[in-house]
């Protein structure tokens, strides 16, 4: 029960953020190494039970009932890998006093924000359990989930190189967890690497708990959305990051590092911004000027001379006369060209034009 309520912590811890983006994000750089893939694997009931045995012998303890009854099911069936490593914890907890006490500091550790600059000592595996056993790496395994839970990220990443593949019972649960905590310090290659690994063991081992299986989707989708983000949506991401560090206590340099970041990431927002309303208010203005030609009967605030040359056009009658098609096609032109209420000074015009006599004493223009 207690890993269940973990792993629903940790989709609120995981997915809560908005939904690693582009390159005026502060995240990791693109030419950053690709991690390196370990064969993870798991190990067979028998042989964890071997090194568990060995260990109970070394320190001259007695397997009791009540230690035995985690290690066996009721239909004799093999155990699961989940429940393996559930043997370990609780097997340990019972019969070493040293045990129980990890235990309990791996459960209060840090519930409550720290002093600034107050550094966390993470509980350490009796020195009497050896690193290279499947004992030790279920012990640590218990702790990485707890920092995962209370969202010390950066401390569970410090951890994660104590993991191999030889002293991990629940390689999937470590990996997945492992894949949490990268995301969430905007480590996308350690992270995608972590959910392969992952997806490798559930193919392999049936009996992974469909809940891992389903946070791991998530974990996926929730990372590609990330780096479709857009500058804002980054940005606010790390801001959440350097949030979770300074109330965590932690002011060093990882944290200035994120704030730093996050200054540069909005100095270029704001300057992208400023220089594509710079070229949107050019565009409209080009366009308001395209898109207005000048209205009916206003007078336009030319500046010229206002100099017309005058041209001799003869004094001869008739000089207004047109032939009738012509007039017809030079009132169709008129009408095309001209304001809309100029159309019945032109009809007129063409009238008094079309009445008047044809005589020599019809008034020519002045010069």
């Amino acid at each position: 029960m207690k890993r269940l309520a973990f792993f629903l912590i940790v989709i609120v811890v995981t997915f809560r953020t908005p939904a690693i983006a582009d390159d005026t994000a502060p995240s990791e750089s693109s030419d950053v190494a690709k991690p390196v893939a370990i064969d993870w694997k798991t190990p067979s009931a028998d042989e964890v039970r071997k090194q568990f045995d060995t260990w109970a012998k070394s320190q001259s303890v007695t397997v009791t009932p009540e230690v035995e009854k985690f290690w066996t099911t009721e239909d004799a069936t093999t155990l699961t890998t989940s429940k393996l490593n559930d043997a370990v914890l609780q097997s340990l907890y019972i019969l070493s006093p040293e045990a129980a006490a990890y235990r309990d500091a791996c459960n209060s550790v840090d519930w409550q924000p720290r002093p600034f600059g107050v550094e966390i000592k993470l509980p350490q595996v009796p020195a009497s359990i050896d690193k290279q056993t499947f004992l030790y790496g279920t012990l640590r395994l218990a702790l990485l989930e707890a920092l995962v839970r209370v969202r010390m990220f950066d401390e569970a990443e410090t951890l994660l190189a104590e993991f191999t593949a030889e002293n991990t019972v629940d390689a999937a649960a470590l990996r997945l967890t492992a894949a949490i905590a990268y995301h969430q310090i905007r480590k996308v290659a350690e992270s995608k690497q972590a959910i392969d690994d992952f997806e490798k063991l559930a193919e392999s081992d049936k009996t992974t708990p469909r809940r891992f299986v389903e946070i791991a989707k998530l974990l996926k989708e929730d990372i590609k959305q990330s780096e479709k983000e857009n500058d804002l949506q980054s940005i606010s991401r790390s801001m959440n990051d350097a949030h979770r560090r300074l109330e965590k206590g932690k002011t060093g340099e990882k944290t200035q590092d994120v704030e730093k970041g996050i200054l540069e990431a909005l100095d270029k927002s704001i300057e992208k911004l400023e220089k594509q309303l710079s070229e949107q208010q050019g565009e409209g203005e080009q366009g308001q000027q395209s898109n207005n030609p000048a209205k009916d009967s206003r007078v336009l605030r030319q500046k010229g001379p206002g100099d017309v040359a005058d041209k001799d056009i003869g004094d001869t009658a008739g000089w207004g006369d047109l032939p009738p098609k012509e007039r017809e096609e030079a009132l169709l032109r008129m009408e095309r060209e001209f304001p809309s209420h100029y159309r019945a000074i032109i009809e007129s015009y063409f009238r008094e034009m079309a009445s008047s006599p044809d005589d020599a004493s019809t008034p020519a223009p002045q010069k």
